[in-house]
């Protein structure tokens, strides 16, 4: 399964680089190696909270954020609008442990893409990513 979605990296529309945001350097880091290694996805940059990422999003104008929910500054909810407010036409997935607390009202107001949980694992966000490449749009669009 994981070769047939490695397979299918050449297929996403990510020139211009994943952003990964995520409070714990950890987890930034497990997600830079399986989208580099195991899917040949670029990743662009990473932030360590909202703010951060806001800043990075205007200066990199990545093709996808993949952004955690709980974070110390500003959370990735609200991160996410801001994002959209700024004109970022970068797809955005929430990755986290609290996916059963963002809402697709909540989350589509935000200009979010999809919302996927940590515990389904590294093979459910790249499930998400060919999604919407591949369809041009997440879940919740």
């Amino acid at each position: 399964m994981a070769s047939e979605r490695a397979e299918m990296a050449w297929m996403l529309d990510l020139a211009d680089g994943v952003l990964i945001v995520d409070d714990a350097k950890s987890v930034r880091s497990a997600l830079r190696d399986f989208l580099e290694r195991v899917a040949s996805i670029n990743v662009c940059g990473e932030a360590a909270g909202g703010t951060e990422a806001i800043e990075k999003a205007k200066r990199l104008h990545p093709g996808l954020i993949v952004m955690d929910v709980v974070m110390p500054d500003m959370n990735g909810i609200e991160a996410a609008s801001v994002i959209r407010q700024n004109g970022s036409q970068a797809h955005i997935i929430v990755f986290t442990l609290y996916a059963d607390m963002v809402g697709p009202t909540i989350a589509k107001a935000a200009g979010i893409d999809e919302v996927v949980s940590k515990a389904e694992g590294a093979a459910a966000l790249m499930d998400a990513i060919v999604r919407i490449v591949t369809e041009g749009r997440g879940h919740l669009n």
